[in-house]
């Protein structure tokens, strides 16, 4: 069986996080593995509402039963981690638009509680798999506007248990697709690949 890896990025169409991700994945196709990816925007994703006191998610998770969440039902989130979970590695790939994570990533992230894989691989929900992931953010501007990008995009890994083997930070590329301007970056992204594999 093919060594699976999923790209998820939540830039633009065609943006500079969109096409960096997609140049790690090249390498990753070009070396056997099977390569899907999706971009969040794509999707209907509802916030998290916080709800631990229903009988779903935490308060679940505390008693030892698995529920989902009570939001399954209302937007594209389970959908999006079935196929998450399903893969060996993902690459995560998103914009910054003031210090971390642009938005849409982060209501993704906040969601996974739920999902908490350590549990659901405890319980036998889903199949125990050591998964890696990538990180790469991307901005228009230095690492100063960049100050939580990698360390936002890092601390959201903790509930789906993936190890991160290798991040990037594309800085001054505000441009839709400056990054195939900067030969360097475009190869970092290569390496960002090879690395995954």
């Amino acid at each position: 069986m093919a060594y699976k890896v999923m790209g998820i990025t939540a830039g633009r169409k065609n943006g500079n996080s969109e096409i960096l991700l997609k140049e790690a994945l090249t390498v990753c196709e070009a070396a056997g593995a099977d390569v899907t990816m999706i971009n969040l925007r794509d999707f209907h994703l509802v916030d998290c509402t916080g709800c631990t006191s229903c009988a779903s998610c935490t308060k679940a998770i505390s008693q030892g039963k698995y529920n989902g969440c009570v939001l399954d039902d209302k937007d594209d989130k389970k959908k999006i981690m079935d196929a998450m979970l399903a893969q060996d590695a993902v690459i995560f790939s998103a914009p910054t638009y003031d210090l971390m994570p642009a938005s849409v990533y982060l209501t993704f992230a906040h969601r996974s509680l739920s999902y908490e894989t350590s549990f659901l691989e405890t319980i036998g929900a889903i199949e125990h798999r050591d998964r890696v992931a990538g990180l790469i953010s991307v901005g228009g501007s230095t690492r100063a506007w960049q100050s939580m990008a990698l360390e936002g995009l890092q601390a959201t890994m903790f509930t789906t248990d993936m190890k991160v083997v290798d991040m990037m930070l594309a800085t001054r590329v505000s441009a839709p697709g400056q990054c195939l301007l900067d030969e360097k970056l475009m190869a970092r992204a290569r390496k960002l690949g090879e690395h995954i594999m």
